[in-house]
């Protein structure tokens, strides 16, 4: 694994554009950009290798060679991150005995079939879209990398797809002595009805 000899490189880059703003060569905002970019660039670098290697692994794995065989190698994927668009190789297994298909890799850390968007940013898309429309949401998401820009359908489509946990039902009731209510009413004028009203209450 060349983890090392990918570190080692792009820490010597940051080293290099640190000289830069020091000597006056480019100015801090330009650095701070580049430095971003490149912390980015080095975090795809890294899932990227840790996912192959566990894709090597598995390909290695006395378990998986009784259970799957190999269908296709070198299958590539590309998914959202944090750090940016992530485009990694992995293989293609078809299950010996139930002839069902599957990236086990894939499977192993948490990504979906046909899945383009990861986990962690399907997180943040969520998050931010309970206090902003879909739009502003991607706009947010995607102020400080322009790789983490999606469609407002994607957005949706994340939104759908978050399942809200259910709270614990209390054990026992609550009894109170008194329980207030407070009801009100309005109307809305309907265009085109002829002066109709629709008369809400609430409560």
């Amino acid at each position: 694994m060349d983890v090392v000899r990918l570190v080692d490189s792009k820490i010597l880059s940051v080293v290099e554009k640190i000289f830069a703003v020091l000597e006056g060569g480019i100015d801090y905002r330009t650095f701070e950009a580049q430095l971003k970019k490149e912390l980015d660039g080095l975090g795809r670098d890294l899932l990227k290798v840790v996912i192959e290697a566990l894709d090597q692994q598995l390909s290695e794995s006395k378990e998986r060679k009784q259970k799957w065989v190999v269908v296709r190698k070198n299958d590539r994927k590309e998914i959202l991150t944090p750090f940016g668009l992530l485009s990694y190789e992995r293989r293609y297994y078809r299950n010996k005995e139930s002839k069902e298909y599957s990236c086990l890799v894939d499977e192993k850390v948490g990504i979906k079939p046909h899945s383009r968007v990861s986990v962690s940013v399907k997180a943040d898309l969520v998050e931010a879209s309970t206090v902003s429309s879909y739009e502003e949401t991607t706009l947010q998401v995607s102020r400080h990398n322009s790789e983490l820009k999606v469609s407002r359908q994607a957005v949706a489509a994340c939104v759908k797809e978050f399942k809200v946990k259910e709270a614990p039902h209390p054990q026992q009731k609550r009894r109170v002595a008194v329980l207030y209510l407070a009801a009100d009413e309005d109307h809305l004028k309907v265009r085109r009805r002829g002066g109709a009203q629709a008369r809400l209450i609430y409560i």
